[in-house]
């Protein structure tokens, strides 16, 4: 038969494990959602401060000036590229199947030009190509390239074509 004592010494254990049950719980909460919570708070004033710190660093530097460019003749960019693209292409085993004519444009007071060439060869023999461009052309600089896989419908035989596209800046425009 039970007794009272009995009866009160499981009531007091249930509620010990009410309160055990409950304060785990919490301690789940905390780790699950309130501490990645207050992580991204901090996290937020700090990106707050670098971004004050950054905008007074950037009201402080002076407004970069058009005229600090050297500007070239488009003419001697234009020989300049060609004499190199044909250097490396023979050095290569790569060739130069289309050049499109430059295009011109004014931007910020300068006059751009933009020259689109086209190449057929091996993978890395192109990707060298563009690699040797981008380090060694100093009289422009190479926006981007495109590779296309072309069949030849009278050999049959699949070809790698690359266009790339250089940027240069010529003379003041008026």
């Amino acid at each position: 038969m039970k007794t009272f004592a009995d009866h009160q010494q499981k009531t007091i254990w249930q509620g010990k494990m009410w309160i055990a049950g409950f304060a785990l719980l919490l301690l789940l909460t905390y780790f699950m959602g309130i501490s990645k919570t207050i992580q991204v708070y901090s996290e937020k004033k700090h990106y707050k401060t670098q971004l004050a710190t950054f905008e007074q660093w950037q009201k402080s530097q002076p407004e970069m000036d058009v005229q600090q460019f050297s500007a070239k003749d488009a003419g001697a960019v234009q020989v300049a590229l060609f004499s190199e693209i044909t250097r490396l292409a023979s050095e290569l085993e790569v060739t130069v199947s289309n050049i499109i004519e430059p295009h011109a444009y004014a931007q910020s007071g300068m006059e751009v030009n933009l020259y689109e060439v086209e190449c057929k060869g091996s993978f890395k023999a192109l990707l060298t190509l563009v690699h040797q461009l981008e380090s060694n052309f100093a009289d422009g600089r190479m926006l981007g390239y495109e590779f296309d896989k072309r069949k030849d419908l009278k050999t049959r035989k699949t070809e790698l074509f690359m266009r790339f596209w250089v940027q240069s800046l010529g003379e003041k425009s008026k």
